[in-house]
């Protein structure tokens, strides 16, 4: 089991990649490389790949065996609900995937991992958005979501931002690329951390 920053930190590493790439093709291995590899099916550069994107990072990132590996939207929804991860619910957590069903004929479409909430929205990593690793930014009421898959993490034993940001100032974590490195390494956002150390500078 892995901490929600790890899974939605490797997540980010691929954002902006699209179809066709060198990076694709690292998402497409990683999902091939799967064991059991879910319904004997091995994705290709072809393939819609929203599924195969949100597993792929699972796997990449360690997850293990509780999560619902899978190719296909619609199968990864079936797979969720066998082992008790579906969730309809008005506000989803951080971590969870995000199920759409674009038709609203009760289908699982795409699904994305859920990397922000707030009090109306949502923002959602997803693979294969216009061929591409993108983040959408959607109204929790909005009729498109089918539900959640309600994964479950390890307690993160991550310090606040707030608290990292003044240990970059006492220099506790390097300079440059060196400092970017570590703290992504240890499960937090070089770029947040820098923007509150600007403010606090």
């Amino acid at each position: 089991m892995i901490t929600k920053e790890q899974y939605i930190n490797k997540a980010m590493e691929f954002l902006g990649v699209t179809e066709g790439t060198y990076k694709h093709k690292t998402i497409v291995k990683a999902y091939n490389s799967i064991k059991p590899l879910p319904r004997g099916y091995k994705l290709t550069m072809y393939d819609s790949w929203c599924a195969g994107f949100v597993s792929a990072i699972a796997s990449l990132a360690g997850f293990g065996q509780e999560f619902p590996y899978e190719c296909g939207a619609q199968k990864m929804t079936e797979k969720a609900q066998k082992m008790k991860l579906w969730a309809q619910v008005k506000s989803p957590k951080v971590g969870w995937l995000c199920v759409y069903d674009w038709q609203k004929d009760g289908h699982a479409d795409h699904v994305g991992i859920v990397t922000e909430v707030t009090a109306k929205q949502i923002k959602v990593i997803e693979g294969n958005y216009n061929d591409s690793v993108k983040i959408r930014t959607i109204k929790k009421d909005a009729p498109t979501i089918k539900g959640y898959i309600a994964l479950r993490f390890k307690e993160s034993a991550l310090k606040s931002d707030n608290d990292i940001a003044k240990e970059v100032i006492k220099g506790l974590w390097g300079n440059g690329e060196e400092r970017k490195k570590k703290l992504k390494k240890a499960g937090y956002d070089p770029v947040q951390v820098q923007k509150l150390v600007n403010k606090m500078m």
